[in-house]
């Protein structure tokens, strides 16, 4: 059984927004710069994680057609983050030559 000061630490984390960006800190853009620092193929970097994302959206896909809501909502919210990396990848792909001019200045 929670104690009351155990249900009130919960309630105050439970109703404090998530920052999920707030560090405006990538992995996956670290790799892109380092890819470029290195004269390495960031082109590459970016495909293979695009592949590996539409992979994981496969799975998740077919995770959420024989699952419950909660598996479904889960499922949703992981995709909805896999989508937005994929818009990112395209973007940064798209200005690759224009990032990796930038790099070397």
């Amino acid at each position: 059984q929670i104690t009351e000061t155990g249900r009130e630490a919960v309630s105050a984390w439970m109703f404090t927004p998530t920052n999920e960006g707030a560090t405006l800190q990538s992995e996956l853009f670290a790799k892109t710069i380092i890819a470029l620092m290195l004269g390495d193929d960031a082109d590459r970097l970016l495909d293979v994680q695009r592949s590996a994302h539409i992979a994981r959206m496969r799975d998740l896909t077919r995770l959420k057609d024989d699952g419950d809501l909660k598996t479904v909502l889960l499922a949703d919210h992981a995709l909805s983050h896999i989508e937005a990396d994929l818009r990112w990848i395209d973007l940064t792909a798209a200005r690759l030559g224009e990032l990796r001019q930038e790099v070397h200045a």
